[in-house]
């Protein structure tokens, strides 16, 4: 389930059946999607006898807590797009343009192999991270 605009406040809430392929629900709103929305769709499936075995969104503030009896899973281009944006679509420091390139394997490779890159990515730059966390006195991984 997504959305899609046309301008800034035109959109269509989707929900489409990973297995047929087939719109289930859509929704036309104005100005921004809300996770009421989302839950109205998700009402509507349950009242037409759906039965929904996981969910993929976007990971619109609250809509993954609001979901939380179901199964879900943030896209992999909504994750994707959340490194690049702490990275940075050309990011200068060579930790930083390993993790993306890492990144971009996601959707192209099992979880084992996924998990394998990060974990070696995490043990060779560990110190280089811990000093960049220090330095900036934040959480963020890699602050600019």
């Amino acid at each position: 389930m997504d959305t899609t605009y046309w301008g800034r406040n035109f959109g269509l809430i989707v929900f489409k059946d990973s297995r047929s392929k087939k719109i289930l629900w859509r929704k036309y709103i104005e100005r921004k999607e809300m996770v009421a929305n989302y839950l109205e769709g998700i009402k509507y499936l349950k009242d037409n006898d759906f039965i929904i075995e996981g969910i993929v969104c976007d990971g619109l503030y609250g809509l993954i807590k609001k979901l939380s009896q179901y199964r879900v899973q943030l896209c992999v281009f909504h994750q994707y797009k959340i490194v690049e944006r702490y990275l940075t679509k050309r990011p200068e420091l060579a930790a930083s343009r390993e993790l993306l390139n890492i990144v971009k394997w996601l959707a192209h490779t099992d979880k084992e192999n996924f998990v394998g890159l990060f974990e070696a990515w995490e043990k060779r730059w560990e110190s280089f991270v811990n000093e960049r966390k220090k330095k900036c006195g934040r959480k963020e991984l890699l602050c600019a």
